[in-house]
């Protein structure tokens, strides 16, 4: 799984300039530098509040001639970001500003669940988008790629857990050709968290005893797992968010929403169009999805 971008991290990840690994959530971005690199140490950008100049320095000397790993980069503060800037700058002859003069080398590859325009468009410290995106790799989604990919992606989640049997014996990858092909049904199929979910609930029945199984009432693995699967995927109250729809039919679909709400609510139209700022004509072509 993520063949080419394993090769390309390694390639990359020499200490010579930052790697910046893109992909949406879920796609296996801590599962690639896991599988590419050795000698990691990990910052998370979503826990630091208070004293990063300090964090940020204790990281870099524990990741001296090591991988530091900056974890969803998006979430630091904009102030955060621009001590980050200063501090791993390298003004003078290659030390990072942070430290006076001593020579700290550490590979930087940073996190992030947005894409390198969306990071330009969010608030986000412009130098520093810049300076973290020297090299970078972005990860499609698993949905948008084969069907042999995702079976590949499904057994490298099954062989990376590490499951045990009753015995206490790690249990080598059986390919279940139902599950597979429900997988391809799913929206989110290759999605790594929800392939750990499947991953799980699969090792699980198979190590039912008879007993167990008449509690679940599955007559097999795959029904097993696509039941239980089922309670955890969560899909979003309102209709118009609709798994791959473009973002002009979604918003057309808000604002039809938002004229029911309206009409419900303040009921006669003037005090809607006052509510809303909008013209009778726009709340006639938002009713009716245009």
């Amino acid at each position: 799984m993520y063949n080419i971008e394993i090769q390309q991290l390694k390639i990359y990840a020499d200490n010579t300039f930052s790697i910046l690994i893109t992909g949406e959530k879920g796609t296996g971005k801590s599962f690639l530098i896991k599988n590419s690199l050795e000698n990691i140490v990990f910052l998370s950008c979503s826990q630091i509040e208070n004293n990063f100049k300090e964090t940020l320095k204790q990281k870099l000397k524990k990741a001296n001639e090591k991988n530091l790993i900056f974890d969803n980069i998006e979430n630091l503060s904009i102030e955060n970001q621009k001590i980050l800037f200063e501090c791993i700058s390298t003004k003078n002859g290659g030390f990072f500003e942070i430290f006076e003069n001593e020579n700290i080398s550490c590979q930087l590859i940073f996190i992030s669940n947005l894409s390198l325009t969306q990071l330009y468009n969010y608030e986000f410290y412009q130098p520093l988008v810049d300076r973290i995106s020297q090299q970078i790799i972005e990860l499609t989604p698993l949905k948008k790629l084969k069907f042999e990919t995702q079976k590949q992606a499904y057994k490298s989640v099954w062989e990376q857990m590490c499951f045990k049997d009753k015995k206490g014996q790690i249990m080598d990858y059986i390919e279940n050709t139902d599950i597979l092909n429900w997988l391809k049904t799913l929206h989110l199929a290759g999605n790594f968290r929800d392939l750990e979910k499947i991953a799980i609930l699969n090792w699980r029945f198979l190590t039912f005893s008879e007993d167990e199984k008449k509690i679940f009432e599955a007559k097999n693995e795959f029904e097993f797992v696509k039941q239980q699967f089922q309670k955890s995927d969560a899909k979003p109250e309102n209709d118009f968010f609709i798994y791959d729809e473009d973002a002009d039919k979604i918003i057309k679909n808000f604002r039809k929403e938002l004229v029911a709400w309206a009409k419900k609510v303040y009921v006669d139209v003037p005090t809607i169009l006052e509510k809303l700022s909008v013209s009778e004509k726009t709340l006639y072509n938002w009713e009716n999805g245009k």
